[in-house]
Formats: structure tokens, C-alpha cells, sequence
């Protein structure tokens, strides 16, 4: 398990790292028989609707998308830093707390300033 964290990023299964910009060079990678390209073009849904702070049943309902696929996509982001929780409330739709995620990096939490604080 620590050599694969350790391994380098194998982009032909996850985000190409060179381009992080373009969402629709994301790979995903084969559930069974499921076209790639269905996946591919949720994926970038999910990244678009992300760019506007929300929780993960909120994005479903937004795109129409399963949340479970959503917190598939949302960890697959996560491994490539192209998403982050910015703050935890509660949600609108379930009323209780949950975090919400956004893909806007000029919403992104600096890490820096806090490790220079000690």
C-alpha cells in the first residue's frame, strides 16, 4: 500500500498531470463493460458545477449525476489536488453538516502560512 503512494503518477489512469487546465484529457478508468467516454464527459461535469462552492448532493442535484459517482470523482480530484473543502456547514437540501467542495483555486485554503507560523 505505501509503494503505491509512493509510485509515481500513472496519468493513464487518473488526471493528466501535464495539463491541468483542460478537464477533458481526464482518463477514467473502465467499470466493466461502461463506455469510457460517459465518465469522462460526468467528470467534467462534476468539475464544472464545482466551480461554484456547494456539497456533494448539491452537485448531484445540479448535474443530474449519482452521488456516489460524485464522491468517486470528487476522491479522484482530491488525489490530484483539483479540489478542496473550503469550509463545513450545513447543507440546503439535507440540513445537516456536510463540507463543501470547490474547484475554483482562487478559493483554494494556503497551507504555506500555516507551516511558517511555527
Amino acid at each position: 500500500m505505501n509503494k503505491q503512494k509512493e509510485k509515481a503518477c500513472d496519468c493513464s489512469q487518473a488526471l493528466r498531470c501535464s495539463d491541468l487546465n483542460q478537464v477533458s484529457l481526464i482518463h477514467i478508468k473502465d467499470k466493466k463493460n461502461a463506455p469510457k467516454d460517459k465518465f469522462q464527459v460526468q467528470l467534467k461535469r462534476v468539475y464544472e458545477a464545482f466551480k461554484t462552492p456547494g456539497t456533494m448532493l448539491e452537485i448531484s442535484y445540479r448535474t443530474g449525476i449519482e452521488r456516489a459517482n460524485i464522491c468517486w470523482y470528487v476522491r479522484e480530484l482530491e488525489k490530484h489536488d483539483k479540489i478542496q473543502i473550503i469550509r463545513k456547514g450545513f447543507c440546503s437540501i439535507t440540513k445537516h453538516r456536510a463540507g463543501f467542495y470547490t474547484t475554483d483555486e482562487a478559493l483554494f485554503h494556503n497551507d504555506e502560512n500555516q507551516l511558517k507560523l511555527f
